[in-house]
């Protein structure tokens, strides 16, 4: 293992990837749609739009909204943006229009980076330049580095997650969280050069962090499968073993689906990342690679780590049925409590809520005062001296052995898909429909293990709305996720 003093763990994530393309040019960095872009490559593209976005009078600590797929062009642009120290405010394509307007507007890009299919699909005019990735005018930017340095505060992304009041919320990463976070993952998962791996979350969460910047920061390649690939575990399984990857990361429901599979015993696959959910199950021993369950947050990137394959190696069968999956102990530089209503620790194994505190913590919500000093306290506890302590909401519990354990919430935040959804966000969307008096949103569990949002009504008798209707206007507003598949009055 390499010494975690060395002198790139110090490096931010494109300083790493500057110097994987020194040091092997010719390496391939992203494989996508038949293509294959070297770390050369990359590292050219990124500079000359970083350039291009200079001439535009895109200055640092501005913000750019992001409005790709998966894909090399994303890559170009999120690094792009940090080498000019602008936020790169990530976006999901298959969101509604309407709502990406709203973070958008929510954000005050000042920039739009896009393609000619999605910006096709703005909703309007967002007021600000549009760079057509798949255009040519930026590759005749120079390709020197535009020579702008970013320090640990400066913010890095924006990601966007569903919000208690209605309406999303934006969170503000900064480099130096994600500097350690990449670093912890490179180790912990032993990310090498020769390494390959996979990108299958949405372009638009704060998962991308986790997901494919360890990979380039280690100077490996990123392999990005066609969204129909993504959400077939079959197909997933088959892609992953033909492209000879060696590092992925799943969303829960679909690592759980993965791992009851058949796998050759000669898969180049070394570790799965697991994200999203509370996991129900423990992976099977007879797996040829090891699960790691990765907990955190957008406001707390990576908190625990856990070697569930190993865990599981240690415990009996019966041991396995009376214990749910642990989400680890925490990775350097963060650290976590388990405490009650007044801020004191709880005895190992009781329950309370998970606080955390260190390197990983983000800068808040932008343009929520409000809702940053509820959750992002001044830290009282003595033995800690890191100043902020951060509510993530999780009921936990701390086993004697040291292992945190996630066992629900202590509000109506659900995971779903792997995306935080807070029910009272999709309340206030069906409460906002004609004809809709009252709304309540339940989440349900059915076999497969896919959990879904229920809604319940309560309608005007005298003019009952069409659930129909209903739908059709969340959809112009919520991602699908957050969409009921069932609506009962």
């Amino acid at each position: 293992m390499r010494d975690t003093h060395s002198h790139e763990s110090q490096l931010h994530v494109h300083e790493r990837v500057a110097l994987a393309a020194r040091r092997t040019p010719g390496a391939t960095a992203v494989e996508h749609a038949g293509t294959v872009l070297t770390f050369a490559g990359l590292e050219e593209s990124a500079n000359r739009l970083a350039r291009h976005l200079q001439g535009l009078g895109v200055r640092p600590q501005a913000r750019a909204g992001l409005y790709l797929g998966r894909g090399t062009a994303h890559l170009i642009a999120q690094l792009a943006c940090f080498k000019l120290g602008v936020a790169a405010v990530l976006l999901d394509p298959a969101h509604p229009s309407a709502r990406v307007t709203t973070m958008l507007r929510h954000a005050e890009v000042a920039v739009v980076l896009a393609d000619e299919h999605t910006s096709a699909g703005l909703d309007e005019d967002p007021g600000v330049p549009v760079v057509r990735m798949d255009g040519g005018a930026w590759r005749s930017a120079s390709a020197e580095p535009p020579g702008v340095a970013v320090t640990d505060t400066t913010v890095c992304h924006v990601a966007f997650t569903s919000g208690s009041t209605g309406a999303p919320k934006a969170v503000l990463f900064r480099h130096g969280a994600l500097r350690t976070l990449v670093h912890t993952l490179v180790e912990q998962c032993a990310i090498e050069p020769l390494s390959r791996g996979s990108w299958l979350c949405s372009p638009g969460a704060g998962l991308v962090e986790v997901d494919c910047l360890p990979l380039l920061a280690a100077g490996a390649a990123v392999c990005v499968p066609e969204p129909e690939v993504a959400a077939d575990p079959g197909a997933l399984r088959d892609w992953l073993v033909a492209e000879r990857v060696s590092h992925s990361l799943m969303m829960t429901a679909t690592a759980e689906r993965c791992w009851s599979l058949d796998w050759p015993d000669d898969t180049a696959l070394r570790t799965v990342r697991v994200a999203g959910e509370r996991l129900r199950t423990w992976p099977p021993d007879t797996l040829p690679f090891e699960v790691v369950n990765v907990y955190g947050s957008s406001e707390a990137t990576v908190v625990t780590t856990c070697n569930l394959s190993a865990v599981s190696r240690t415990l009996t069968e019966e041991e396995r049925l009376h214990r749910a999956p642990p989400v680890g102990r925490p990775v350097p530089d963060v650290r976590v409590h388990v405490l009650d209503e007044s801020l004191a620790p709880v005895p190992p194994g009781e329950p309370g809520e998970l606080y955390v505190s260190g390197a990983g913590l983000s800068l808040g919500y932008l343009n929520q005062p409000a809702t940053n000093e509820e959750k992002f306290l001044p830290n009282p506890l003595p033995d800690d001296p890191h100043p902020v302590l951060y509510r993530t909401g999780d009921v936990a519990r701390r086993w004697p052995d040291g292992e945190i354990e996630v066992i629900g919430r202590a509000d109506d935040e659900v995971k779903i898909r792997g995306y935080r959804v807070h029910l009272g966000e999709v309340e206030s969307a069906l409460a906002r429909q004609p004809g809709v008096l009252q709304a309540a949103v339940a989440v349900t569990e059915p076999a497969d293990g896919e959990r879904r949002l229920a809604g319940y009504l309560v309608t005007a008798p005298s003019a009952p709305p069409l659930l129909s209707e209903i739908r059709r206007a969340l959809r112009r507003t919520l991602p699908a996720y957050m969409v009921p598949v069932t609506l009962t009055v």
